[in-house]
């Protein structure tokens, strides 16, 4: 089974003890095993560290990061893996507003 997670920006890390426990019931209780996750503000970024750090408690899983915009010398990545980035070629043609919205579908 496969699970994405985009978030908003604008997120409290209070957040992160639910979501770890929301991540953990998807991998055990419904065997999620391939996450996508967004790479814009803290909700994404709370989810992207989440994972990395579970993936070694359960190296079943795997996750990308889905760019929505082609990688350049000012983007900063929290993740310095970069074989857990994947960038949709269909964004190519996306006009650089709408990138996001298309990344997301």
């Amino acid at each position: 089974m496969i699970c994405t997670f985009f978030g908003h920006h604008d997120c409290p890390p209070a957040v992160i003890p639910k979501l770890k426990a929301v991540l953990e019931d998807l991998i055990i209780h419904y065997s999620v095993e391939q996450f996508y996750v967004g790479n814009h503000g803290y909700f994404d970024f709370y989810v992207q560290s989440i994972l990395k750090d579970l993936s070694s408690q359960y190296p079943q899983i795997h996750y990308f990061i889905v760019l929505a915009y082609v990688p350049n010398e000012n983007i900063q990545f929290s993740e310095t893996d970069f074989s857990h980035m994947i960038f949709p070629i269909t964004i190519c043609n996306a006009p650089p507003k709408l990138a996001i919205l298309y990344r997301n579908k």
